[in-house]
């Protein structure tokens, strides 16, 4: 599927219109759904906010096993004190490789009384409003033809940081998390339209699935809408997760978070958590194996001095080539 749509208006010959466009972010898995007419310009600029967007996300394209442009990408964290590396075979699943340098430091850690296993490590770097951005993007890019016009002071806030200062403040976006048992592994978009056309709503709400995640967009800067901006305000309808068959797993492990993406600050050093169960009779029936003689210790294992784990996921994830979908629809 292709779109043809203009993000700062220019035409050719004054830009260029070479490199291949996509309507979601390639990163996300998206390889099908592409534009036409994005300049080459426009499409660098983009490319920086879906570098912090992939920033923002961590760990979870290489744990999820999503293949971005070419392949499964590896995680390291800064220093490089904790690397997560994926590899998929159609017969046998994923496998995912979490290794670190030092056995000593706090990154894997074991909760005995909660029978809980944590892998700690530190996110790259990367600014907020670039991972707004990124969304808005994505959105403005799924809104009809006939609508773009209205939504201009959005398409100049989202190619230009001329308005950031003035504008920035729009940055919210609505998430659901899921567990890392569960991933998109292609983005689906859903654009939603208002109905009544007086009503104090934003006239289009972008939700985009992808990874373990659930993002809701408000779309901003819809020029009948911007009167509705002061008074009582706008109002936000929460839209709850959709899935293709219920919830995949117990619906109290969806975590709701509200966003505020306007900063223009770098965020550094920021800690992320990835965590899992383990059994108490599984982790008492553990022992470990010298890898060299292959012997067995009598020794009962211990998590705390493992200097690398895999994890497997017993089912092929579906194939990454998948197509990505764009669904509109009224509330």
């Amino acid at each position: 599927m292709r779109r043809n749509i203009h993000f700062c208006g220019k035409k050719s010959p004054d830009v260029k219109f070479k490199k291949d466009a996509h309507m979601l972010s390639e990163f996300l898995g998206n390889h099908t759904l592409l534009y036409d007419s994005e300049c080459d310009e426009c499409n660098q600029k983009f490319g920086v906010y879906e570098d912090h967007f992939s920033k923002y996300v961590g760990v979870a394209r290489t744990f999820l096993c999503v293949k971005g442009k070419e392949k499964i990408p590896k995680f390291k964290s800064p220093g490089g004190n904790v690397v997560f590396e994926s590899s998929v075979a159609e017969d046998k699943g994923a496998t995912i490789s979490v290794k670190r340098t030092e056995v000593l430091d706090q990154s894997f850690q074991i909760d005995r009384e909660k029978m809980m296993q944590s892998i700690h490590f530190t996110k790259h770097p990367y600014i907020p409003l670039k991972v707004y951005k990124a969304l808005l993007k994505m959105a403005l890019g799924c809104v009809p033809s006939a609508e773009i016009d209205q939504y201009r002071k959005a398409f100049e806030f989202v190619t230009s940081d001329d308005h950031d200062s003035k504008l920035r403040h729009l940055s919210t976006v609505y998430r659901y998390a899921m567990p890392y048992s569960f991933a998109f592994t292609r983005p689906t978009a859903f654009l939603y339209r208002k109905r009544v056309p007086g009503s104090p709503l934003f006239t289009h709400i972008f939700v985009l699935s992808t990874l373990n995640y659930i993002y809701e967009l408000p779309i901003p800067l819809y020029a009948p809408d911007i009167p509705f901006y002061s008074g009582e305000g706008i109002n936000v309808p929460m839209i709850p997760p959709l899935f293709e068959n219920g919830y995949p797993f117990p619906s109290d492990t969806i975590r709701f978070s509200i966003l505020d993406l306007s900063s223009v600050d770098t965020v550094k050093g920021e800690k992320e958590v990835v965590s899992f169960p383990i059994p108490k009779e599984v982790l008492e029936g553990l022992r470990s194996v010298d890898p060299i003689t292959g012997e067995e210790h009598i020794a009962p294992f211990e998590p705390s001095e493992i200097n690398g784990m895999e994890f497997i996921r017993g089912a092929p994830l579906p194939p990454h080539d998948t197509n990505a979908s764009l669904i509109t629809t009224s509330s």
